[in-house]
Order: structure tokens, then C-alpha cells, then sequence
């Protein structure tokens, strides 16, 4: 997992290699339960694209039991899996409606488990998200236009909070990535955020004052 989707080496950090072997492995601890809407996954580039084939992708809130067999993977109803028929291409496309914290890729059968990238994409979910949701604020009001944005986008917001605690303004694209941030240190604020950088896309405006916390989604087309 280093951004690089072009894995042209099982000798270089491009890609990820396994030995030849009986339903060999890959998987990832993302470090929260997340609700996952999909999972791309890169195939090797220069040669041998056809051993990422008939592979499952499976999602489990607990971690995978050490030494578990596929067929128990399969049979275990806690767990949410996928299974991809044939060959892959290049890049793969999975879309799960799965929630879990852990995710594996396996192969159905025997042979070399090789990918250049794997990104998993969904937001927070369980006690993080309902947390979040708590906090998000009634007393507080955010407005942004034009929706969808060009290369400026008018922010303008009140907070109905008396002490003097500074405003955090975060940006963040659809990846959970943070692209923007600013602080201010006035409860109320109408202003402009140069957006010109950004890649078309969703986004998120995030503003928050102490605990409290409020949201707002938008879009730049050009």
C-alpha cells in the first residue's frame, strides 16, 4: 500500500508476491470497523496478469483466526465475502456493501498471489461513527455555493457558541484524504476557499469549535 498501482517487479516494493502455494493470502487491518463500499484492486502490469484469478475477498469485524481454511472462511456467516470469477484485469473494481475491520484476499485455489495496490474505500462506522454523529452540531450553521464548485467556492458559517476557542476548517476529498486546512478565530465568518487545485471530485467541509462539529458536502466540476 504505497500509491503505486503499477507493479512491474516481484524484486521491487511495486508489488506484493507470495510463494506458490495452497490458497495463498493478503489482507489488511484498517485499525476501525468501517462500513467498505469497495475494494480495487491492482493486477501485475509487465507479465503474468492471468494468476490473479478466482479469488474471494472476504471482511470480518474479528480477525481472521490464525491458520483458517478457506473453506471455513467460507462457511463462517460472520464473515462477508466476494468471489471474483476468471481473470482480473488490470485494475478491478469490487463493490461490497460489507462492514468490518479486517479485509483478505484469497486465492481460490493454488498458486502465486501477487497485486501492485489494493484500496479500500467506505467510511467509519460502529461506536467511532455513532460517535461522530454525536458531536456534530445543532448550534452551529454552515452554507456553501455555488454547489457544484469551479475554482472558488463561498463558505459562510455562525456558531452559536459564546467562548472565544478557535474554528478548525478541514477539507477532505472522498478518500478520507485532508487537502485543506485553516483556523479561525471568529464564531461567524463569510468568505472564499480557492478550490482551483482540487481534482473534480466529492468533498468534504468539515468545521469544528471545541466538540462540536458540523458537515457539509460538495462537489468541483470543471
Amino acid at each position: 500500500i504505497d500509491g503505486i498501482t503499477n507493479g512491474s517487479s516481484p524484486w521491487s516494493a511495486d508489488l506484493q508476491h507470495t510463494t506458490n502455494e495452497i490458497n495463498p493470502w493478503w489482507q489488511l487491518d484498517l485499525g476501525a470497523e468501517y462500513s467498505i463500499e469497495q475494494v480495487s484492486i491492482f493486477n501485475r502490469s509487465d507479465a503474468l496478469q492471468s494468476r490473479l484469478n478466482n479469488f474471494y475477498v472476504f471482511v470480518s469485524s474479528s480477525p481472521f483466526a490464525s491458520g483458517v481454511s478457506l473453506q471455513e472462511l467460507q462457511n463462517d456467516a460472520s464473515i462477508d465475502q466476494y468471489f471474483f470469477v476468471g481473470e482480473a484485469a488490470l485494475q478491478e473494481n469490487i463493490a461490497l456493501n460489507a462492514e468490518g475491520r479486517y479485509v483478505r484476499i484469497q486465492l481460490a485455489n493454488a498458486g502465486i498471489l501477487h497485486m501492485s495496490e489494493v484500496e479500500v474505500i467506505g467510511c467509519l462506522n460502529g461506536n467511532v461513527a455513532s460517535s461522530l454523529k454525536a458531536l456534530i452540531s445543532n448550534q452551529a450553521t454552515m452554507s456553501l455555493s455555488p454547489v457544484p464548485a469551479d475554482d472558488i467556492l463561498n463558505i459562510s458559517y455562525f456558531f452559536n457558541i459564546s467562548n472565544d476557542s478557535p474554528i478548525e476548517l478541514m477539507v477532505f476529498d472522498d478518500l478520507g484524504r485532508k487537502v485543506n486546512q485553516q483556523i479561525f478565530d471568529t464564531k461567524t465568518f463569510t468568505g472564499q476557499l480557492d478550490v482551483s487545485t482540487l481534482a473534480p471530485g466529492a468533498y468534504l467541509v468539515q468545521l469544528k469549535k471545541e466538540d462540536e462539529i458540523i458537515v457539509k458536502r460538495f462537489t468541483v466540476n470543471r
